[in-house]
């Protein structure tokens, strides 16, 4: 009896041991998965804040090149619109200079006569002197002696008013320059041009 109870004595302290470990073990285990959690834990907040930093950045950028690409907006409008205005300026210049050479021309134009067998009724009004004497149908027309070079007058008139002044090769060279500036996109140029022949020939 005595050694059964012995047996039966030991065999529970060392169930109770064992049992003893196995807690042990286990609170161990546990400790350290806590343990392991908390730094995954704080690895993942302290990329978080990483992510946050960097998206509060990016942000920060993004709003940069916004207001940059909008003020290179601005002044590409303001560009276009002076470039547009300087356009219109130097169409109006060359609609009035081609205007007022077209004057000029039609001021040198001096009208034909008509010839001695050629009917009386073909000519123009506007081509009749205002001082020659008109002729019956049939009779030849009185032919004038050949004027000098630079004697002929505007209309005819051989009493006397000059003709009106007709810009030379210096005049037509200046404009053909600026009209030519002008087609090539030369703006710039163009205008000087264009006001240096205002100014030498107004």
């Amino acid at each position: 009896m005595m050694i059964d109870v012995r047996t039966l004595t030991l065999r529970s302290l060392t169930a109770a041991l064992v049992a003893a470990v196995c807690v042990c073990g286990s609170a161990q285990a546990q400790s350290r998965l806590s343990l392991a959690e908390r730094v995954s834990q704080l690895e993942r907040q302290v990329q978080g804040s990483a992510d946050s930093g960097n998206m509060s950045e990016l942000i920060l950028r993004n709003q940069e090149l916004q207001n940059e690409v909008q003020n290179l907006r601005g002044l590409v409008e303001s560009q276009a619109f002076e470039i547009e205005g300087l356009k219109k300026r130097q169409r109006d210049q060359y609609v009035d200079l081609d205007s007022r050479l077209q004057r000029l021309e039609g001021g040198m134009t001096v009208p034909a006569r008509p010839a001695a067998n050629e009917p009386m009724d073909s000519v123009a009004p506007e081509q009749l002197n205002a001082d020659e004497p008109t002729t019956r149908f049939g009779e030849p027309t009185p032919m004038n002696p050949p004027l000098p070079v630079g004697a002929e007058t505007v209309g005819g008139d051989l009493a006397g008013n000059a003709a009106p002044a007709v810009g030379g090769p210096d005049e037509k060279q200046a404009y053909e320059a600026a009209f030519e500036a002008l087609k090539q996109g030369r703006y710039s140029e163009s205008s000087q041009l264009f006001s240096m022949f205002l100014q030498q020939y107004p």
